[in-house]
């Protein structure tokens, strides 16, 4: 086993170099409001100091986004690289519709990313409020007839101070920075468990599957079920001693950070996948792969679950079909504890059971892998 330590090295490196990169990242701690890039195409010339309540609308757009100007003719190309989110169309007959007290729809073009909708959401808000600030003053009036243009400064005064109310974003939980840091080392370590486990074990069984070496262990005196049993043995303790030096690990690279109660449910985790990566490279051993078939099949079976089931990219920039496929794979499941976890804002028996499906998920493909394992090899032996 000594001759295969060279793989738990390098994978250990690239676990650490990874780790290492994503924790000087600088951590987003505190809510930041972001400001959309618009653009504003005028479709009306005239003097908006006749017009207040488009005036108005204007200084909310000039507060609450950033007002790119451009000329008309750019805006199709600055909107397609996304130097600005929106153009906004301002029709001529916005401060008439707005009198009358019409529900106001405006025209526009996005860029379909986040900053786009939240231009639509500020809009929408702006004109559902001045519509509602509208009813509300005409009906505490007798006098309906030109009541919006006469008191215009009050009703935008009072619309401006709803426009201002704006609510108090806070954290859910004091410890999601540090979880998400833990979750991402061990999204890492997926990849490092499986890969290790996988080929190690491999190697190791196809070495004592070689022909020279069967005949020999048939003639001993040493019963086969006592000398698998001593080889499974052997490849648990091996699976275990990665486990632990993963864990172990995991205390250098992320410090005092792991001190958390919810570790708990990591070292859980973690656990059942080392077991399922050690059932799944037992039944892989069952095939008597040569040394290059072992490597091909440790790629297969270690980095593509790990790109599909997001150990190296967040699984909210993974399509959704690709998320579909990925759940074929313990490593997806993994990685969704893991996920979960850093959700979690008490450590309780509650907290437990959201994640308790997944861990049992994990189990199941441990039982699945044995059963597999355990009918090939009594096929192998029939056939012998």
């Amino acid at each position: 086993m000594k001759r295969y330590w060279w793989i738990v090295f390098i994978y250990v490196a690239i676990l650490t170099s990874l780790s290492v990169i994503n924790l000087n990242a600088a951590p987003v701690t505190d809510f930041v409001d972001t400001k959309p890039e618009i653009t504003i195409v005028s479709q009306d010339s005239s003097d908006l100091a006749t017009k207040p309540f488009t005036k108005n609308f204007l200084n909310y757009l000039s507060k609450n986004t950033k007002i790119i100007d451009l000329k008309e003719s750019e805006t199709t190309d600055a909107l397609f690289y996304q130097k600005i989110s929106m153009i906004l169309y301002l029709p001529e007959d916005l401060e008439s519709k707005i009198l009358s007290g019409q529900k106001i729809t405006l025209d526009y073009r996005t860029s379909g990313n986040y900053t786009a909708e939240l231009s639509k959401n500020l809009i929408k808000r702006y004109f559902e409020l001045q519509r509602t600030e509208n009813l509300e003053s005409k009906n505490s009036s007798k006098e309906q007839s030109n009541f919006l243009s006469e008191n215009s400064e009050k009703i935008i005064s009072n619309l401006n101070q709803r426009l201002d109310q704006s609510p108090t974003v806070r954290l859910a939980s004091k410890n999601a920075t540090n979880l998400s840091k833990i979750a991402a080392f061990f999204n890492f370590a997926s990849y490092t468990i499986m890969a290790i486990i996988l080929y190690v074990t491999c190697f190791i069984n196809a070495s004592f599957n070689k022909s020279s070496v069967k005949k020999r262990t048939m003639v001993s005196s040493l019963h086969l079920k006592k000398y698998n049993f001593s080889l499974l043995l052997a490849n648990s303790i091996f699976a275990f001693s990665v486990f632990a030096l993963l864990t172990t690990l995991s205390f250098f690279v992320l410090g005092n950070i792991v001190l958390t109660p919810f570790f708990i449910f990591e070292i859980l985790n973690i656990l059942l996948y080392t077991l399922a990566a050690l059932t799944l490279a037992e039944l892989v051993s069952t095939f008597n792969l040569s040394r290059e078939a072992v490597s091909g099949v440790v790629n297969l079976l270690s980095l593509a679950p790990a790109f599909l089931s997001g150990a190296f990219v967040p699984t909210y920039f993974l399509p959704s079909f690709v998320l579909t496929i990925a759940h074929i794979f313990p490593t997806y499941w993994f990685i969704d504890t893991n996920n979960k976890i850093t959700t979690l804002t008490e450590f309780s028996f509650n907290s437990f059971l959201t994640i308790l499906p997944n861990l049992l998920v994990l189990v199941l493909f441990s039982i699945i892998f044995i059963v597999a394992n355990l009918v090939l090899s009594k096929k192998k032996r029939i056939n012998i």
